[in-house]
C-alpha cells in the first residue's frame, strides 16, 4: 500500500519526539521497500502562504505545506489546507494515512478528508491533545491531570474557575464541549487508534467522550542498534569526581504557562546539592536561562545535533527526568540503552519506560524534596548507580516497529480490485451558459472520476447555472440513464463524486430514494457578493437540523446541490411547474414522501416525510419560506429598486455588528454557541449569523442593480430574474 505518515513537524525545520520518531519510522520504512511520504506543515514567511514543496530528505519524499499560523478559529479546521491534502492524496494515490499529530499546523478534520478522499486512517496519540486543551495533562496546579472526566474539570483548569466572570466560563464550556464533539467524531472516524502507552490510552479514555473508542497500545520503535553499538560498562567514579546529572529536552514555559519540562526542579535541586555537575541539553527559554544563570553547577549548552544524542547521553552519570508527565519518553529509554540509570519523575508512562530499583530511581511529580532525596542517594552510593546500569530493559526496536506497522498498513488498505459495477447509470447534466470559462474546469474534474466511465454520462446543456428548469428539462430529454444529477459550470466534484452517488443508490435502490451529496466547490466563493446570497440555501436547511457536508467543505460555506434522484421522479415534479432549485425542489418533494440519503460516509439518513415546514416555526424553515418569494421576475428600474437600497443600507450596522460580533467564532462552533438579538432573545449563532451575510450581501446585490438601471432611461424597466 502507498502510505502517507503526517507529524505536525518534520527536520530539518523542527526536531522533537515526535518529529523523531516519525523521522526512524519512515527511513525505516523506506529501508524495507514500502516508500512511504510523509507530509507536514510548517511556517516560513519568505515563502507564499500554502505553498508547497516536495524534497527528498535523507531518502524519504517529504511534501511540506507552508501553513499560515494556526489562528485559534482554525483548530479545528482550515479549508484551503484541507483541498491541499485531499488533493495529494489523490494524487500520490495514497492509501492510508497515519497521522501522526492533529494540532500545530493540522486539524481533526482532515481524518475526515481522507477518510472521504479514498484513504483508510491511522491516529497514533503521541500526547494528551486529544482530551486535554493543553495538550500535556498537567493540571493548572503544575500536577498531573488524572484526564478529562467532566467539561467543568477542564474548564476550571483552563481558567473558567467559580471567581471567572459568567460569560468567561460560558464561552470557555462552549469550546471544551465542541472540542469533545470534534475530537469524537475524528477518533470514532479513524480505523485504528494506537496510542504509545498505557497512560495516553487510560487517559483519553477517562474523557466520557472516548469511553468507548477501541485504543490499542504500541509502543514506539527505537534506533536500538546505533545505541547498542555505544553501550559500553558504567565506569567507577575515581573519589572526588562529582556526579555528572545531564538533562535532554526543550525547557521553556509553554503557551499555557506551564513548567513541561520541570526546569524549575532541576534548578532548585541543584542549588540544594551544589556538588552536583548538572548539564542541560537542548533549548532554553529566556526564563529558563535566567533561572539557570543563578546556579554555578547548572551548564546550558544549549540544541544539539540528532547525531549526538548517543555521545551526551554516554557522557552521563545519570539522566534526570523531571518532567510532570511524559507520554512515552525516548530519552529514558536511550539512556537506560546505553547502560545510563535514570531519574524520574512518577507522572505519565514515565513509569512505564524507568522501573524503580531496577534501572532507575523514581520521585513524585513535581516534588522537589523528593527529587533532592533521590539524586542525594544516588551520589552517595555508587554501588546503587552501577547496579542500576546494569540492567537490561526490553525495548523495541524500529525495524520491528517498521514490520508490525507494514503489515497493519497492508490490512487496512483498500482493496485494489476493481468495484462492483451497479445496476444503474448516472447522468451528470453540467448547466453552462456558452462561452463559459469554467466549463473545462468542471469537465477535467469530471474525467477524473474514480469509478468506470461507463458508469456515467456527461451532458452540457446551455442554462444559466444555479439548478434552472432548462438545466433539469434538457437534462432529462437527452439521456436514458436511470438517474440524474445537475451541477454547474465552475463546480469542481471531487474524485468520488459519481462513485458516491451510484454506491448510495445501491444500498437504497427504491425509485422514491434520493442521495444527497455535494460537489467540491471552490470555497473562495464566499468573495462572490451572489455566492452569499445563496447561504441561505444552508444544507441543514432540508431537514431542519445537523447536515453531513464533505469535509472538504466547511459549513455555511457554498450552497449545496440536490443529490442524484431517478428522473421519473423529477419529470412529475417538474411537470408539476416545481422549481427546480435544490432547496424549493426538496421542499416539494416531502409532500411525496422522498427520502434523502447523505453521503460520502453518512453516519445517519434524514428522512424528508410529508409535513408542511411552514408550520413548524422552525427559524431554519422561515429563512428558507422566505427565499420562494424571491424566484420571480421582479422590474429592474430606479424607481422600483431605491426604496429596497435604502433599507437594505440602513439594516447595515445591525448586520455588521453582528458579523463583527461572531466572526472571531470558529464555524464548528456556531450551532453550539447562541447570540442575543436587540430584542433580548437568544438564538443560534448561526441564525444570526446568515442574517447578516444575507443583509449584506442583498445591499451589495442590490447597489449592482441599482448602478445597472441607473444606466438606462428612468422609465424604462428589463426583465430579471
Amino acid at each position: 500500500p502507498k502510505v502517507m505518515l503526517v507529524p505536525n513537524a518534520y527536520p530539518p525545520s523542527s526536531r522533537g519526539g515526535v518529529e523523531t520518531y516519525v523521522t526512524l519510522l519512515a527511513a525505516e520504512l523506506t529501508a524495507q521497500g514500502l516508500h512511504p511520504l510523509v507530509l507536514h506543515p510548517y511556517r516560513d514567511l519568505t515563502v507564499p502562504d500554502y505553498d508547497q514543496q516536495l524534497d527528498v530528505v535523507d531518502g524519504v519524499d517529504v511534501l511540506r505545506v507552508n501553513r499560515p499560523e494556526n489562528l485559534w478559529h482554525q483548530e479545528f479546521g482550515d479549508p484551503r489546507f484541507e483541498r491541499l491534502f485531499a488533493e495529494a492524496i489523490r494524487e500520490h494515490g495514497v492509501d492510508v494515512v497515519h497521522f501522526h499529530h492533529l494540532c500545530d499546523g493540522l486539524s481533526p478534520s482532515l481524518v475526515e478528508v481522507a477518510r472521504n478522499a479514498g484513504a483508510r486512517t491511522v491516529v497514533t496519540l503521541h500526547d494528551g491533545y486529544v482530551s486535554c486543551a493543553k495538550g500535556h495533562a498537567v493540571d493548572a496546579a503544575g500536577k498531573p491531570c488524572s484526564g478529562a472526566e467532566s467539561v467543568d474539570k477542564c474548564v476550571s483548569c483552563l481558567g473558567g474557575g467559580p471567581h471567572a466572570p459568567g460569560p468567561v466560563r460560558l464561552q470557555l464550556t462552549q469550546r471544551a464541549e465542541v472540542r469533545n464533539r470534534v475530537m469524537a467524531d475524528a477518533l470514532g472516524q479513524a480505523d485504528l487508534v494506537t496510542a504509545p502507552s498505557r497512560y495516553i490510552a487510560d487517559l483519553t479514555r477517562r474523557a466520557p467522550w472516548a469511553a468507548s473508542i477501541p485504543i490499542e497500545v504500541r509502543p514506539l520503535g527505537l534506533d536500538l542498534e546505533s545505541f547498542r553499538g555505544a553501550r559500553t560498562p558504567a565506569r567507577r567514579r575515581r573519589p572526588g569526581d562529582r556526579l555528572r546529572v545531564v538533562v535532554m529536552g526543550n525547557v521553556r514555559v509553554h503557551p499555557s504557562g506551564t513548567d513541561t519540562k520541570g526546569g524549575l526542579l532541576v534548578a532548585t535541586a541543584a542549588q540544594a546539592l551544589p556538588a552536583l555537575d548538572v548539564h542541560v541539553h537542548g533549548g532554553v527559554d529566556d526564563t529558563f536561562r535566567t533561572v539557570f544563570a543563578q546556579v554555578p553547577s547548572v551548564t546550558v549548552h544549549g540544541p544539539y545535533e540528532a547525531h549526538r544524542r548517543a555521545e551526551i547521553l554516554g557522557s552521563a552519570d545519570v539522566l534526570l527526568i523531571a518532567s510532570p508527565v511524559e507520554s512515552f519518553c525516548f530519552v529514558a529509554r536511550e539512556a537506560l540503552a546505553l547502560a545510563v540509570p535514570v531519574v524520574t519523575s512518577d507522572g505519565g508512562a514515565l513509569t512505564e519506560a524507568v522501573r524503580d530499583g531496577v534501572d532507575g530511581l523514581t520521585f513524585r511529580a513535581g516534588d522537589v524534596e523528593d527529587l533532592v532525596r533521590v539524586l542525594a542517594r544516588l551520589d552517595g552510593d555508587e554501588d546503587l548507580r552501577l547496579h542500576l546500569a546494569d540492567a537490561a530493559p526490553r525495548m523495541v526496536a524500529i525495524s520491528e516497529d517498521a514490520r508490525g506497522w507494514r503489515q497493519t498498513y497492508g490490512e487496512l488498505a483498500p482493496s485494489r480490485e476493481p468495484r462492483p459495477a451497479t445496476s444503474s447509470r448516472l447522468a451528470v447534466v453540467v448547466a453552462s451558459l456558452p462561452g463559459d470559462p469554467t466549463l473545462t474546469a468542471t469537465l477535467e474534474a469530471l474525467a477524473r472520476q474514480d469509478c468506470d466511465s461507463a458508469a456515467f454520462e456527461v451532458l452540457v446543456v446551455d442554462a444559466p447555472p444555479g439548478g434552472s428548469p432548462a438545466a433539469w428539462a434538457r437534462g432529462l430529454a437527452g439521456t436514458t440513464s436511470e438517474l440524474l444529477v445537475v451541477v454547474d459550470a465552475g463546480d469542481l466534484p471531487g474524485r468520488g463524486f459519481v462513485r458516491s452517488h451510484l454506491e448510495g443508490h445501491a444500498r437504497h435502490p427504491a425509485a422514491g430514494d434520493a442521495v444527497v451529496g455535494w460537489a467540491a466547490l471552490d470555497v473562495e466563493a464566499l468573495n462572490d457578493a451572489a455566492a452569499r446570497v445563496a447561504l441561505r440555501t444552508d444544507p441543514s436547511l432540508i431537514d431542519g437540523g445537523e447536515h453531513v457536508l464533505d469535509a472538504a467543505v466547511p459549513d455555511l460555506a457554498v450552497p449545496p446541490r440536490l443529490g442524484s434522484l431517478h428522473r421519473d421522479l423529477l419529470r412529475r415534479a417538474l411537470a408539476e411547474g416545481v422549481p427546480a432549485d435544490a432547496p424549493e425542489l426538496a421542499l416539494r418533494l416531502r409532500g411525496e414522501g422522498l427520502r434523502a440519503w447523505f453521503h460520502p460516509g453518512a453516519r445517519r439518513t434524514v428522512s424528508l416525510t410529508a409535513t408542511d415546514p411552514r408550520a413548524d416555526g422552525a427559524a431554519a424553515w422561515r429563512t428558507l419560506a422566505g427565499r420562494s418569494d424571491e424566484v420571480v421576475a421582479i422590474e429592474l428600474s430606479l424607481d422600483h429598486l431605491s426604496a429596497r437600497w435604502a433599507g437594505a443600507e440602513g439594516g447595515l450596522p445591525t448586520a455588521r455588528a453582528h458579523a463583527d460580533q461572531l466572526r472571531e467564532l470558529p464555524l464548528p462552533h456556531l450551532r453550539a454557541s447562541s447570540a442575543t438579538l436587540p430584542d433580548g432573545r437568544t438564538v443560534p449563532a448561526s441564525d444570526v449569523l446568515l442574517d447578516a451575510f444575507e443583509a449584506l450581501a442583498e445591499y451589495e446585490r442590490l447597489q449592482g442593480a441599482v448602478q445597472a438601471a441607473a444606466e438606462v432611461d428612468r422609465g424604462e424597466t428589463v426583465r430579471a430574474g
